[in-house]
């Protein structure tokens, strides 16, 4: 359990009862007290009573209440669904869960995520599984009905809501099975003499909170899931209850109304379904109106929205018609799902050329101005290159952890596997989806080689060149990963997925129809298009890649083969490319 509060998932060995474990433990309690609060009158609250009971109401407001008993009947999107169940893969759902899948589940759960209100976490029971294995697996299948149900949250008691070994192993074994559909249904998502264009970054208030439970049942039939799975799925939603945890200890006790639970593994494919039925929407006011504009880089892709999760993005030519299009597609939408646009950390973005439309499109909607770069799923949305000072948020982070640990308690070996496991994963986010500066590279090692070693005394100095460290093991190397290399080796995986024409992704089939218009990646001018596409076509063109300097041809018939290392490529095949092994020590 003390593992599980000090939030410290790097640390997989070693003495687990160091003085920076129960430092980090203790730092965390102390972070995440909270003191006083501002109530929605704009009271300051400093009593601790009053704090306890403010955060309680407002979440028993937000996620308890009466419950929406609506009918909703969606059959009329039904035409425009392209993704629905066939009769065969509603049977496949339905087949009776073995004992298999629940032990299955139930060891999948990682030992150090939160316990359930009796203490025991998911170690003690594979730890003891010999023991109570048996009666874990009994209770499982105990809870599924047999038949589809009617009941409603209210009709179980508490005590059946609050069985953590039921509720995780049920929304396991379901998880597994609904991934396994939506998978092969739901695809990736990512000058002023052009048309007047604008985007709307939408924020959707309280996304998991506010789902309504009577919309998700509507949504799952349209999509052609059989009763008895619904029954299943509304049988692991309905039955939350809520205790609002204030300054460590549980306050308050209230039945959920609505919501989907932040951790349950089935939420995230849930929510990916209700924001399907946003896009059925959109589709359907587009071809009833007939007025929409589309970007006009998307028109011929049909292209007007991408979406992760929450985080929804939307585009346009900048006119009336079409933002108005928009509005009336997300109210429709909040008012079947429960989902509701926030309008202050909602933004439209417009483009130099649709300045003048400025004053017409902002009462429309209702939203802040934004400007880029705008921040998306982490990223800053750019309309030129990549700046040092766009890449500073890395620089930060990386700063932000080193000072939070306490170097002089860190052994050589500890900052080493700090380095590997923390401090490189932060810039590879970034590294996934920009070639980065040189310079920004260049800076990240710098902080990285003080912080292994002079810890933060900043006493010491390198016992070997950052080159020689960064080679495997074998080699005579620290094992740690070369930057630039990682970088070019993870932005490969695009690069690959363009050469092979994988239409699978949205991005790769408006790379291949936009900007190579069907030319071969090797063939068109590194001297055209957005700056991420240039650097593409020169990462095509490194020496390296003489395996396959071949044209790509993307009509269906003719294929490129991986002839490097390995069986199929990978990134971590590219970085073998861009950092060849070397000779091995004994």
């Amino acid at each position: 359990m003390l593992h599980q509060r000090a939030k410290m998932a790097w640390m997989k060995g070693g003495d687990q009862c160091s003085r920076i474990f129960f430092r980090r433990v203790a730092k965390r309690r102390a972070s995440n007290r909270v003191f006083q609060i501002t109530n929605s009158e704009g009271q300051v609250l400093t009593n601790r009573d009053s704090v306890i009971s403010e955060f309680t109401e407002y979440f028993r407001t937000l996620l308890g209440g009466t419950r929406r008993q609506r009918v909703l009947d969606m059959g009329y999107l039904r035409p425009l669904a392209r993704h629905v169940l066939s009769d065969d893969e509603a049977l496949a759902l339905i087949q009776p869960v073995t004992p298999n899948e629940i032990k299955t589940a139930v060891f999948d759960i990682d030992e150090v995520k939160a316990p359930g209100p009796d203490g025991y976490s998911s170690g003690f029971f594979k730890a003891a599984w010999p023991i109570v294995g048996e009666e874990v697996t009994r209770a499982g299948l105990g809870v599924l009905p047999d038949r589809p149900t009617t009941q409603t949250a209210n009709a179980h008691s508490p005590g059946s809501a609050d069985q953590p070994i039921s509720e995780c192993i049920r929304t396991r074994s379901f998880y597994w099975r609904q991934s396994c559909w939506l998978k092969n249904y739901f695809r990736d998502t990512i000058s002023n003499n052009l048309p007047p264009r604008c985007a709307l970054k939408v924020d959707l208030r309280k996304a998991y909170d506010t789902v309504e439970w009577d919309f998700l049942s509507a949504v799952l039939t349209l999509f052609g899931f059989p009763p008895l799975f619904i029954s299943w799925i509304e049988e692991c939603v309905t039955t939350a209850s809520f205790s609002v945890c204030v300054n460590g200890a549980p306050h308050g006790y209230f039945p959920g109304a609505r919501g989907l639970q932040q951790g349950d593994p089935m939420s995230p494919y849930l929510f990916v379904l209700a924001m399907e039925v946003l896009t059925l929407i959109l589709n359907q006011f587009i071809d009833q109106d007939g007025g929409f504009k589309y970007h006009w880089r998307c028109e011929d892709l049909r292209l007007f929205q991408l979406g992760f999760a929450d985080d929804l993005l939307l585009f346009s030519k900048a006119d009336l018609s079409s933002v108005h299009l928009f509005k009336r597609g997300l109210l429709e939408f909040a008012d079947l799902s429960g989902l509701q646009v926030n309008p202050q950390k909602s933004h439209i973005i417009l483009s130099r050329s649709a300045a003048v439309y400025r004053d017409m499109l902002l009462p429309i909607l209702g939203y802040q101005e934004g400007h880029l770069p705008l921040w998306y799923l982490g990223f800053p949305l750019l309309a030129s290159r990549l700046t040092i000072a766009d890449c500073k948020p890395i620089l930060q982070k990386i700063d932000d952890r080193i000072r939070g640990w306490d170097g002089i308690m860190l052994s050589f070996a500890g900052r080493l596997q700090l380095i590997k496991s923390v401090l490189t994963a932060l810039q590879v986010y970034w590294a996934m989806a920009f070639i980065l500066p040189k310079s920004i590279i260049r800076e990240i090692e710098k902080r990285l080689r003080s912080f292994l070693w002079k810890g933060s005394s900043g006493v010491g100095y390198a016992k070997v060149s950052w080159q020689q460290a960064c080679r495997p093991v074998e080699e005579g190397g620290l094992g740690l990963r070369d930057l630039l290399a990682l970088n070019r080796g993870l932005m490969s995986r695009h690069l690959w997925r363009v050469i092979m024409a994988d239409r699978s992704s949205i991005w790769v089939d408006w790379v291949i129809h936009c900007r190579l218009r069907n030319a071969s990646i090797w063939t068109v001018s590194d001297r055209t298009g957005s700056w991420s596409c240039r650097k593409l076509v020169e990462l095509a063109t490194y020496h390296g890649y003489g395996e396959y300097d071949l044209p790509a041809i993307h009509g269906g018939r003719d294929r490129i083969i991986w002839t490097g290392p390995r069986n199929s490529f990978s990134s971590a095949v590219a970085y073998d490319v861009f950092c060849p092994p070397g000779p091995k020590v004994d």
